[in-house]
């Protein structure tokens, strides 16, 4: 599913829940012909503005040999060095510092971008005068447990946004033993992951577009009563892609993500037997267990870049509806038609 660049920075930093953010960076991912090209340019912005604020520093413990006693002297570590014969002692004390886990995070991310073979030249040169600014900021061999131990706080949420960034691009990095060059791998392709992409794109979308709904995962449970507990131990978690609730509606929505929309068999084109058996047991289990007397809707929801269908069905009270995504349409008829998909019909 080749969607354009663009929009796959928008559904990103829908998902990370980061729009705000990216307005203030400021790309136009139009003029980007890669993903490697396209997450270069945000960290130019985003460092540069980093820089126009001020990094974020931290004390950091550190520990050296000093004449006479600086912070804390360390006994222990003192008689064991014995340095006392120099007259020093193993001093440990705090440093107001930059060079703190995030920072050596995007130190080390740029790093790697530098050796991204396909990168246009003068990108290159910019990530090489951005990596030169971290002068103050040791090199890291960064670990993907290490983007969870970064401390984010209101004085420093801007990082957030980066290191999503960061991260996107270390997972997306394949390194060359032959050359020691590095190419960007093409993350569109897990459907897996896409997938994720997708349904967190879909609910932070109207969280932060629809007025007077609560938007949220949901977990549902069976109406199904297990005669022991070996059973209730069998039975499947059920939760939902996306609830909308307000005080006249109930909107389930489930988000598929595949290259083929459809399934065919024998020459019949047809939907996906086991996502309508899923949608229905969402809405069918909620109505009992809740003692709901409004309508439920449920909405199976798939993303196309080419052929868009809808269809609707109403089954003992439910709702039901089909909708396709057209991701390779402008961003804000895309913004549009998922406005649209939860109107209700006159």
């Amino acid at each position: 599913m080749a969607i354009p660049i663009q929009n796959i920075y928008y559904l990103l930093v829908y998902a990370w829940d980061k729009l705000p953010e990216s307005k203030i960076v400021n790309i136009n991912a139009d003029d980007c012909q890669e993903y490697a090209e396209l997450f270069a340019r945000v960290l130019i912005n985003g460092c540069g503005l980093l820089f126009k604020r001020g990094l974020d520093r931290d004390y950091i413990g550190l520990q050296e040999n000093y004449v006479g006693i600086k912070g804390k002297m360390l006994m222990a570590e003192t008689i064991k060095a014995n340095t006392l014969i120099r007259s020093q002692t193993v001093c440990g004390y705090d440093d107001f510092s930059y060079d703190i886990l995030q920072n050596q995070i995007l130190k080390f991310t740029i790093s790697r971008l530098l050796k991204v073979k396909a990168l246009p030249r003068d990108l290159k040169k910019q990530l090489k005068s951005l990596f030169l600014r971290f002068h103050n900021v040791s090199m890291k061999d960064v670990r993907p447990q290490d983007f969870k131990r970064v401390k984010i706080h209101r004085n420093n949420a801007f990082y957030a946004f980066l290191l999503n960034v960061c991260y996107l691009i270390y997972d997306s990095l394949l390194p060359s033993e032959q050359t020691g060059e590095i190419k960007f791998k093409d993350f569109t392709r897990d459907e897996k992951k896409m997938a994720h992409l997708f349904e967190e794109f879909v609910r932070n979308f109207y969280k932060r577009k629809i007025h007077g709904f609560k938007v949220k995962r949901e977990n549902i449970e069976w109406f199904l009563r297990p005669v022991d507990e070996k059973s209730a131990g069998l039975l499947p978690k059920m939760e939902t892609d996306i609830s909308l609730d307000s005080s006249d509606r109930k909107i389930i929505i489930d988000c598929k993500f595949y290259n083929e929309t459809l399934t065919e068999h024998f020459g019949k084109t047809s939907i996906r037997s086991g996502h309508l058996n899923q949608i229905y047991a969402y809405m069918s289990n909620y109505k009992i267990n809740e003692k709901y007397d409004r309508p439920i809707e449920g909405i199976l929801l798939y993303p196309v870049i080419t052929n868009k269908f809808h269809a609707s069905f109403e089954y003992l009270g439910f709702n039901l509806k089909i909708h396709t995504i057209n991701l390779n349409k402008p961003w804000r008829q895309i913004e549009e038609d998922l406005l649209e998909m939860i109107t209700p019909s006159i």
